[in-house]
């Protein structure tokens, strides 16, 4: 939210927004009360210059607000086959034939991009090249047994660092100019069960939680190494990582629930065995909501601010930035219209700002918002 306020001027100057650039705002962007700019949600087409010009009889003035908008790096792996893989990143080859890698990045602001390569056991080992922007090439003249394992694009800007694997296997079996775990000649099945262990099959969270799921084998775990896949071919979350044997999940979302599967995979890249586990996302419902986001008083007066929540959930009130509530405050509940109320007496300039009403339940914690706007009069 970015207001824009009159100090001064007679008569009272009108205020208006624009673009700069003089393109039309964004669905995204309202202005809820004069002088305040609202973004509901940024998604990259927000950014930009922003003017406020107040305007009277007497004259105009104006003022610049600009908005940025930074974003972790996204990145892409391109390779033969990567179309069609189902998002296992799997790239198979036969020995001496060329390998080519592109991982490209796009962010704000712009990342670098560089390539490592994993060792079973242990969490990786050499970058490839120096750091270039936004895109970097692994390539291999002729493959051989020994490059088969896992590789990494890692892309970091200053929001942080995200990264994307991709097993290389080069294998005799492999089907030139094809890249699918379906390959497989028949009657070669991966075996389930040769001394893996899952710390749990069934894993169930609330959304926007973390779950971690251990992978491990009692022998020969040297020459073995783990990762995760997901089931049917689904893509994983765009919060998750990999590490030895382990993979993590935060901020889970509901698209994320479903099979999960580790496999372990041989010094060749053969797949020597698969685990599933099974996710369940429990959803979170909105349990409480802003009676109205935009308030507005006047200095001496008093006011109240109103949230609705769903029985049986428990109510507080906090200001944004974890200020302390002014001394001028009693919280009640509305019998007749079942709200939660937070009243304010003889407020002054500096009680005006975000108001957050939190509800907790069994279900988790939920949370809106009232921006209290209080003017001199």
């Amino acid at each position: 939210m970015v207001q824009c306020r009159i100090t001064d001027g007679i008569p009272s100057p009108k205020l208006t927004w624009t673009r700069v650039d003089g393109r039309p705002f964004s669905p995204n962007v309202e202005e809820p009360q004069l002088g305040v700019l609202r973004f509901n949600q940024v998604s990259g087409p927000e950014s930009g210059q922003y003017l406020c010009r107040a305007e009277n009889d007497a004259g105009s003035a104006s003022a610049i607000a600009t908005l940025e908008i930074q974003s972790l790096p996204q990145i892409t792996l391109k390779y033969p086959g990567s179309e069609s893989d189902g998002g296992r990143r799997q790239y198979h080859v036969k020995p001496g034939q060329r390998v080519r890698m592109e991982c490209s990045a796009d962010g704000d602001p712009a990342p670098s991009v560089f390539w490592n390569r994993h060792h079973p056991g242990y969490p990786r080992y050499g970058g490839y090249g120096a750091e270039t922007k936004e895109s970097a090439v692994y390539e291999i003249t002729r493959a051989s047994l020994s490059d088969s394992g896992t590789y990494s694009c890692e892309a970091r800007n200053a929001v942080g660092t995200t990264q994307e694997r991709l097993q290389l296997i080069v294998d005799e079996d492999a089907i030139d100019g094809e890249n699918t775990i379906n390959n497989r000649k028949p009657g070669r099945p991966y075996p389930t069960d040769t001394g893996v262990r899952l710390n749990n099959e069934k894993f169930t969270v609330l959304e926007g939680g973390s779950v971690t799921m251990r992978c491990s084998v009692e022998d020969n775990r040297e020459t073995i190494f783990l990762t995760w896949i997901r089931g049917n071919q689904q893509p994983m979350p765009s919060e998750h990582r990999i590490q030895d044997g382990t993979l993590y999940i935060n901020n889970v979302r509901p698209d994320a629930a479903g099979e999960y599967i580790c496999q372990g995979i041989g010094q060749s890249g053969n797949i020597l065995f698969t685990a599933s586990s099974h996710l369940e996302v429990i959803e979170q419902q909105q349990v409480i909501r802003a009676a109205q986001r935009d308030v507005s008083t006047y200095v001496g007066s008093s006011v109240e601010l109103r949230c609705s929540a769903q029985p049986g959930s428990r109510v507080h009130w906090t200001r944004d930035g974890n200020q302390p509530l002014p001394l001028n405050v009693r919280q009640r509940d509305d019998r007749e219209t079942g709200q939660n109320i937070l009243e304010l007496y003889r407020v002054s300039v500096e009680d005006g700002g975000r108001y957050l009403c939190h509800s907790e339940s069994p279900r988790g914690t939920t949370s809106d918002y009232v921006d209290l706007r209080i003017d001199r009069e």
